[in-house]
């Protein structure tokens, strides 16, 4: 959460290829509508493919919002 409160979900899509781990990660802001105050807007800030396991972890902290959905 920044000092404004808006807060920033990162999202990670994993798929295996050729016995290799492939990562999707998008890092979103989720900021309020000013117009509409019951609504909340999604926004990515960020979003890049990786098969580096250091650098998924240290975007797999904090808490866990939604659980594994199935494609």
């Amino acid at each position: 959460i920044d000092n404004e409160g808006d807060g920033f979900f990162t999202y990670i899509k994993s798929f295996i290829q050729s016995e290799k781990n492939f990562f999707y990660i998008i890092s979103c802001l989720k900021r309020k509508n000013v117009e509409v105050k019951e609504e909340l807007n999604v926004f990515p800030v960020l979003a890049f493919p990786t098969n580096d396991l250091d650098l998924y972890a240290d975007f797999r902290i904090g808490v866990r919002v939604s659980c594994t959905i199935k494609n």
